[in-house]
């Protein structure tokens, strides 16, 4: 059975700018203009630098690609690159943790909004918003705002 659409995805050295689901393509190659559509086989196509796609639909978005030149690949040695891989994984690992540990305390915790008159709580220690913050908690009071009436 012929699928109904083509999967699309355009890349450049530096990233990915397109992956989407597609009817039909139409495109200029170094040999010419071609036409893919669903059930061809996968391909890759080059475009001459300086030169222009045809108008490619996106969904609701139209967009036309144009080849700045070609790069020439750098070859590097692992070992000529290892401590920056190192340090880039590290760091994106570290941010994944963090972002865990922050939302496994947001989920613990109360938050008080005394700007805003808001309150978020887990379930199980919700109260209700039209409570005041300083009838939640004793513990709790404004630091900043508005009057401070001693205790």
């Amino acid at each position: 059975m012929i699928p109904a659409s083509i999967r699309l995805d355009i890349v450049t050295p530096e990233r990915p700018i397109v992956s989407e689901q597609v009817d039909e393509i139409q495109l200029p190659g170094v040999d010419g203009a071609f036409g893919v559509l669903p059930g061809h086989a996968p391909l890759l196509a080059q475009l001459q630098p300086g030169e222009l796609s045809g108008i490619i639909q996106l969904g609701d978005r139209f967009v036309i690609l144009k080849c700045e030149g070609l790069t020439q690949p750098v070859e590097l040695k692992y070992e000529e690159v290892r401590d920056v891989l190192y340090q880039d994984i590290f760091e994106k690992k570290l941010r994944m943790a963090m972002a865990k540990k922050f939302d496994e305390l947001r989920a613990k915790s109360r938050i008080d909004n005394f700007l805003a008159g808001t309150t978020q709580a887990p379930d199980r220690v919700k109260v209700e918003a039209s409570q005041p913050a300083s009838q939640i908690d004793p513990a709790i009071r404004q630091t900043s705002g508005g009057q401070v009436t001693p205790r």
